[in-house]
């Protein structure tokens, strides 16, 4: 069985415990679906120095080769960063194991989407067996997709589900949701109860794109931390995230290349805008009961005539974006018609203004009537 272990590169304490569990960990004990142990080949990357970074592909393609998944939090803080690969490996369906390393669990381990990653504490390689022991994490098999029934195929149909927002919650944050929702048109949020990991990939599915906005917050990075395991989920599944970040939030090593960075509530403004088409370019809302479409890339813009749909009841689809590359041929194609119209009308004026002129000069006139005859006098 190959692990992956994914970890927090500033952290001493976790860089320590990972030198002996190659030695300490050699195989999984027997279980009552696996009645033999089963060997481990496990799969550590760790860089000369905290400071230097790790290359995206080394980590996304262990994260994908790996059989299991395991993660180690350091106890004093979380990190958006091992958030995002925790959603990445959880999108991809891997089963995972989140530990942090310090003697009891910390507070903010019980925050939303990190309360559903069952986390527990380790002290040392024996804590770690321990919870190789258990059931990891993972999340439900994706549905199966079904074609689009006939007759549904009516772009005009499909209504705008909303964009899910990741956004925290403190004095900053909330100054930011309310702008959002003036401008993302109706957004929606996570639920305050908690998240359940087999909530998830329903709430995805059913958004038309997320929009995760790094800021500071009132609960320190644990918010963001856990609007990170959601990110890195919809990136895995194929949705249009769209990342901002605020300039004194930490970043985010594997989404810093794409991310728009803000440092005022002016630019926040200004960078989520073109997140989102305006209301006009969207189709009109229908109560047509079917299917909804499933992009064919990460964008939103859905090509309507190959597309496949689940057509469960209640199901809601994602949005449809208007191409403002074929507007303009469309417009000069209308007024090009336009104009050979008229021409044609007036050619016609002309022809019959013709026929009739000719018409008229072709027939011979009427003769004059004679003058009555009077007759003649008498001498």
């Amino acid at each position: 069985m190959r692990i992956f272990v994914v970890w927090d590169l500033s952290s001493s304490r976790v860089r320590e415990l990972l030198g002996g569990l190659p030695t300490a960990i050699t195989q999984l004990p027997a279980t009552a679906a696996k009645p033999g142990p089963v060997p481990i080949e496990w799969e550590i990357v760790i860089p000369d120095t905290a400071s230097r970074p790790v290359a995206r592909s080394v980590i996304w393609r262990g994260i994908q080769r790996a059989d299991r998944v395991l993660v180690l939090f350091d106890g004093d803080q979380p990190s958006s960063s091992i958030g995002w690969k925790i959603g990445l490996a959880l999108g991809w369906h891997k089963p995972v194991h989140v530990a942090c390393a310090c003697p009891s669990l910390p507070r903010w381990a019980q925050q939303s989407a990190l309360s559903a990653l069952a986390m527990v504490p380790v002290r040392d390689a024996q804590g770690v067996a321990s919870l190789l022991a258990c059931e990891p994490v993972e999340l439900p098999a994706p549905e199966p997709q079904r074609a689009l029934p006939s007759g549904i195929h009516n772009v005009g149909a499909i209504h705008d589900p909303g964009i899910l927002l990741l956004c925290p919650s403190g004095t900053v944050g909330n100054s930011l949701r309310n702008m959002a929702q003036e401008i993302l048109f109706g957004c929606y949020f996570l639920p305050d109860e908690g998240l359940h990991l087999s909530e998830l990939p329903k709430l995805l599915k059913e958004r038309s794109g997320i929009v995760w906005v790094l800021a500071p917050d009132d609960c320190g990075e644990s918010v963001n931390t856990a609007h990170a395991v959601v990110a890195g989920v919809a990136e895995a599944s194929g949705c249009d995230v769209t990342v901002l970040r605020a300039a004194e939030t930490p970043t985010v090593q594997d989404v810093q290349p794409r991310e728009l960075l803000f440092r005022s509530v002016a630019e926040y403004r200004q960078k989520l805008m073109p997140s989102r088409p305006p209301p006009e370019a969207l189709p009109p809302p229908s109560h047509v009961a079917g299917a909804g479409l499933v992009p064919e890339t990460s964008g939103n813009i859905v090509v309507a005539p190959h597309v496949l749909a689940d057509i469960e009841p209640g199901h809601t689809p994602p949005a449809v974006s208007v191409d403002p590359s074929s507007e303009e041929p469309s417009l000069d194609k209308y007024r090009n018609r336009r104009v050979h119209i008229l021409l044609a009308l007036a050619a016609l004026a002309m022809a019959i203004a013709g026929l009739l002129a000719l018409r008229g000069t072709s027939q011979p006139p009427h003769p004059s009537p004679a003058p009555p005859t009077q007759p003649a006098k008498s001498q």
